[in-house]
């Protein structure tokens, strides 16, 4: 709802950035992923595809599933398994315990992906840019070398972070910083109010 109420009032940065955000919790939402991918028509920077088409068609769970529904799903997994192995233990029945293997692969398979999504939520933070247009520079000062202009809502990936900036990749060949206010950062742990404002 807040995605849809930017979008009519013309403030497609943060529309971006709360369809972003909504996604997290919900990419299975057809008319969250419409509305996404309509905004994103609008932008004017056309990034690179940063995920490689096999990655998606080996990991399609980690893309057709919510990160708190893989966490949720494993620790279930996890509960199943164990409970099997400790009833195979009291009646030594075999198909407890090859009812327990069959879990079991499935599961550590989700207890990996949900580490490496926590991983990649602690180190590779993303952000979406709010104002039309900013200026990407070699450094923290107005005066330093302009690099390249991102437009609203470019996805980018916060790289480093000092007091007021953030370092900023857009693609293999575009870094630079950004002051903090420009952009907002999806994950939902760790939201700012630059969006809102």
């Amino acid at each position: 709802n807040l995605g849809n109420a930017c979008l009519k009032a013309d403030r497609l940065g943060p529309a971006i950035l709360w369809y972003e955000r909504a996604a997290r919790l919900r990419p299975n939402d057809p008319d969250l992923r419409f509305n996404l991918d309509y905004a994103r028509s609008l932008t004017r920077d056309r990034p690179e595809e940063g995920t490689i088409p096999l990655a998606r068609i080996l990991f399609f769970w980690n893309y057709h599933l919510s990160r708190p529904t893989i966490a949720m799903t494993a620790l279930a997994g996890n509960l199943i398994c164990w409970t099997l192995l400790i009833a195979w233990r009291l009646t030594r029945r075999r198909g407890l315990f090859r009812t327990a293997v069959l879990v079991a692969a499935p599961t550590l398979v989700l207890i990996l992906t949900a580490t490496y999504n926590l991983y990649e939520d602690g180190h590779r933070r993303q952000a979406v840019i709010l104002p039309g247009a900013v200026s990407v520079r070699s450094g923290h000062q107005p005066t330093d070398t302009e690099l390249f202009v991102l437009h609203a809502g470019a996805k980018v990936r916060v790289v480093k972070t000092s007091k007021k900036h953030y370092q900023i990749r857009y693609s293999a060949d575009k870094i630079g910083w950004i002051e903090q206010e420009a952009a907002g950062l999806i994950d939902f742990r760790i939201w700012d109010d630059a969006s809102v404002k």
